[in-house]
């Protein structure tokens, strides 16, 4: 994890590393400004998946629908539009590692509020725990 970079000193890194590290850190912030608008787009996500889940006939599970969301989020990229600037190996890592933090709980709640869709979409309600048919 990138943890450990931050807190020694910068590895020596070239022109070529740097420019890697900043094309990381763009696409962290473009998928968080992503996360941060697309509200709607995760409900329709969850409800799509819902839907393709009971078109098979079985009961669905929304831990399950859920599971197939985050596959589809962490699968996905931003698009940066530019690079950050370079201000070094070891501020690099420090945002990437904010960053990730940033996205990993944007995406926690873009779950919960997938699970809130889903319910929502499911009523008058589950049968058994979570699982709706």
């Amino acid at each position: 994890m990138l943890a450990n970079h931050a807190q020694v000193s910068a590895p020596a890194v070239g022109h070529g590393d740097t420019r890697r590290l900043r094309r990381q850190l763009a696409i962290l912030r473009a998928g968080i400004e992503d996360l941060e608008q697309e509200w709607d787009a995760t409900a329709e996500l969850a409800n799509h998946l819902y839907r393709q889940r009971a078109a098979a006939g079985r009961p669905v599970r929304v831990a399950d629908v859920l599971a197939d969301i985050e596959v589809v989020m962490r699968s996905s990229q931003g698009l940066p539009d530019r690079l950050p600037p370079d201000t070094g190996a070891v501020r690099l890592y420090r945002d990437i590692e904010t960053a990730q933090a940033s996205y990993e709980r944007l995406l926690r709640q873009h779950l919960n509020h997938a699970a809130a869709a889903i319910e929502a979409a499911a009523t008058p309600a589950t049968a058994a725990g979570d699982t709706l048919s």
